[in-house]
Order: structure tokens, then sequence, then C-alpha cells
């Protein structure tokens, strides 16, 4: 995944939750609620300015709903996605 793409997950990242499939480094698949809106993310676990960019580009830093921790992943091994209403 890459270009207008990548652009539109970031995009419902940063508005919303959404659900990410993705492969996992060793192989598995994995569905993930995740989200980079601050207003849904409980404040003791949002980062301070500068640790926002400290990421590889190559990897999409999200929070995890259900295991209520950061997560990341490589857009390159997303299998699909979709914007919670």
């Amino acid at each position: 995944m890459e270009g207008k793409e990548l652009d539109l997950l970031d995009h419902s990242l940063m508005n919303g939750v959404v659900s990410v499939r993705f492969t996992k480094a060793d192989g598995s698949e994995r569905l993930m609620r995740c989200t980079k809106d601050f207003s849904l993310i409980p404040i003791d676990d949002q980062p301070v300015h500068s640790e926002m960019n400290v990421m590889p580009v190559d990897l999409e830093k999200v929070f995890d709903l259900d295991v209520q921790a950061w997560r990341s992943f490589k857009p390159s091994r997303v299998l699909g996605w979709t914007p919670e209403v």
C-alpha cells in the first residue's frame, strides 16, 4: 500500500477507529482495531510531541484499542482496512 491509499488510511486513523488486517512479521495474519485519534486514546498513553516522529517511514504507528497499547505495522503488509462508523 502506498500513495493515495496510504493517505486515505492515515486520514481515517487520525479521525476515528479503523479495523486493519495485515500480515505480521512472523507470517501470521492479524486484525487490529486501531486509531491515531487522540480523543480516543487515554491521556497517559498519548505521546509527547518529541516522540511523534521517531518511527521509521516504512512503519505505521497506531494505538490498538483492544490491548490499549501502541503497535505498528508495515503498510506494505496491509491486506485490507475498514473505517468503523
